[in-house]
């Protein structure tokens, strides 16, 4: 795999052809079952990858990033189906993710009559505009 640093590839997404006739048992499709294949191109082909495969927990994603397994996670269907999936992610992981401030007002924090069950009392303040 070598050869990929050589015409010049910048990195790799890692992906083992779920459309083909040749598709991995429905049994090992499970969160991150191409992530092996991932960390492989990695270590053999020295650039950087993209894993993919059903993954949506992001203490996954997290996990398969600090373990150097591969350098980026795409959520594909995850974003799909949720598409505030980072923020999600970014209140399950103790982060923060910046909002615009357009989308400030839309926040539960700041509309608490709104969003009941989801108010913690913190207000995230508009940024400067």
């Amino acid at each position: 795999m070598r050869f990929l640093k050589a015409l010049g590839c910048d990195f790799v997404t890692c992906s083992s052809g779920g459309n083909t006739v040749n598709r991995p048992p429905v049994a090992n499709l499970g969160q991150g079952y191409q992530v092996p294949l991932a960390a492989q191109v990695k270590a053999e082909a020295e650039k950087p990858t993209i894993a993919i495969g059903m993954i949506h927990d992001p203490e996954y994603v997290e996990e398969i990033v600090a373990t150097g397994k591969a350098d980026l996670v795409a959520i594909a269907r995850g974003f799909l189906y949720e598409p505030g999936w980072v923020r999600r992610a970014a209140k399950e992981l103790d982060s923060e993710v910046h909002y615009p401030n357009q989308y400030l007002r839309a926040i539960p924090q700041n509309w608490p009559r709104a969003f009941p069950e989801q108010f913690d009392k913190v207000v995230v303040e508009e940024t400067q505009r």
